[in-house]
């Protein structure tokens, strides 16, 4: 079974959208007639019928090639378009499914609006619930496995999550994009992609990480080469658990297909990257990767990461360049009690711009928007303090708050109350002020950091 997508560009007019429908599926020599916009994902079902992410029509559809034209399908919203233009994200950006006896698993991407885990009966299609992902946004593949765990990759952050418990089981430690799941009774293996715009995706490096399954240990990267974004991921040889959960039938013709392309291919393709440059890549990618997964249960545990382009250092610390930002944001639960949150920071002494910020009242929906932050700015030799607030459109610099002759590295510990906002800069206050002057009320929203440009370490045991 297969899945035609052509003519892949987004389309980002409602006319566009309403043309967009030129996806079709096909087995052997039965071709279906066009009827998907912009789909992602497809999962073959027991009763042979095709189950489709129908994403630019924000719907699920199901399909039986034994009967053309006849379609089933539901979506979790109203909302009968996924986009209205590149702007006008209104829909859910349905894109995986994943059957499990009687029931489909469905994730809505949802854009900056936070995922969403449709779970509907099958054959029916009939909505059982409709769960929010607390904490995660812009997620893709939804594997449950045997023991109940709901692992989907929480792409913007480079990590493998589960969605219901809230816990990263893996990260890749550097600015990447996770995305395609496949999984053996033994290894798991995750999709990697380069974060870049849409323009150069197509000859972006292509990687794959291969992971142990108990332990989540990495066992092997495998950089591709400059093939562009990984969309999916599969395995062929052995039963796919994260997917089918069968043997892939016809293998030998479909190598043999493959290997042919791949010689045609192999002539075209930029060899820029020699095998030693590979050899490097992989290196690199996993010492990262020990780093991070290792950081994110330890010193980020009590952290959710709306943003993170960050690689992290042998003790933990997260350093950003000058052209990314990382967002992270105390949990929920954590935040029930939390009165006080410190952290180490280095601005740097070459970038510009370097800052670093406490994040105060945040409640900007998985975007760098609406929040308090107080920020520490390299300015020449030292750093100045300032308060913006960021209303939903734009930062305004609130006036008459700044402190200068700051250290361009140190500790900068937050005390939020009622009545009081303290700010100390290594163990000496230099601000207080009530949350009324700056236009926030205590514990309206989330609290955080926020930098770019800088090296970040959280220090535990403050709240």
């Amino acid at each position: 079974m297969l899945l035609h997508m052509l003519n892949r560009k987004l389309a980002i007019s409602v006319q566009e959208n309403a043309q967009s429908e030129v996806g079709y599926i096909s087995a052997g020599k039965k071709i279906s007639k066009p009827f998907l916009s912009q789909p992602h994902q497809i999962v073959c079902a027991p009763d042979g019928r095709v189950i489709c992410t129908n994403t630019g029509r924000n719907v699920v559809t199901v399909i039986d090639l034994e009967k053309p034209g006849i379609y089933q399908e539901v979506g979790v919203s109203p909302v009968r378009w996924d986009r209205l233009s590149l702007d006008a994200m209104i829909g859910d950006h349905i894109n995986s499914v994943f059957l499990k006896n009687d029931q489909l698993f469905v994730v809505c991407h949802r854009f900056n609006k936070g995922s969403q885990l449709a779970t509907l009966s099958y054959p029916s299609l009939e909505l059982i619930s409709l769960k929010n992902l607390s904490g995660f946004t812009g997620l893709h593949n939804i594997w449950v496995t045997e023991e109940e765990q709901y692992i989907s990759c929480y792409s913007e952050t480079g990590s493998i999550v589960n969605v219901v418990s809230g816990d990263v089981l893996w990260q890749a430690g550097s600015p990447i994009y996770t995305r395609g799941l496949a999984a053996s009774n033994e290894y798991i293996v995750v999709g990697e992609s380069q974060k870049t715009g849409r323009d150069i995706r197509g000859n972006s490096l292509s990687a794959l990480w291969i992971l142990e399954r108990q332990s989540w240990r990495v066992m092997d990267y495998i950089a591709l080469g400059q093939f562009g974004c990984v969309n999916e991921v599969r395995l062929l040889d052995v039963a796919d658990e994260a997917h089918h959960g069968y043997r892939f039938e016809n293998l030998d013709q479909l190598l043999a297909d493959c290997n042919n392309e791949h010689a045609a291919l192999h002539h075209t393709r930029d060899r820029s990257l020699e095998h030693n440059t590979y050899e490097e890549i992989t290196k690199q990618a996993i010492a990262q990767s020990v780093l991070a997964t290792k950081a994110i249960g330890g010193i980020w545990k009590d952290y959710n990461f709306i943003l993170d382009a960050a690689i992290t250092l042998a003790d933990g610390s997260k350093k950003v360049d000058k052209n990314a930002l990382c967002l992270a944001i105390l949990r929920h639960e954590t935040n029930l009690t939390v009165s006080s949150f410190a952290f180490d920071y280095e601005l740097s002494l070459s970038e510009e711009p370097s800052h670093v910020s406490a994040v105060l009242g945040y409640h900007g929906s998985f975007d760098d928007t609406h929040m308090h932050i107080i920020l520490l700015q390299r300015m020449m030799n030292d750093a100045l303090l300032s308060i913006l607030q960021h209303n939903g459109s734009e930062w305004i610099t609130i006036r008459g708050l700044n402190v200068k002759n700051l250290p361009l590295s140190g500790t900068m510990k937050v005390t939020v109350s009622q009545n009081d906002i303290s700010v100390e800069v290594q163990q000496k206050e230099v601000l207080r002020l009530p949350p009324a002057r700056i236009g926030l009320e205590y514990c309206n929203g989330e609290l955080g950091i926020r930098w770019s440009g800088a090296t970040v370490k959280p220090i535990k045991g403050t709240n």
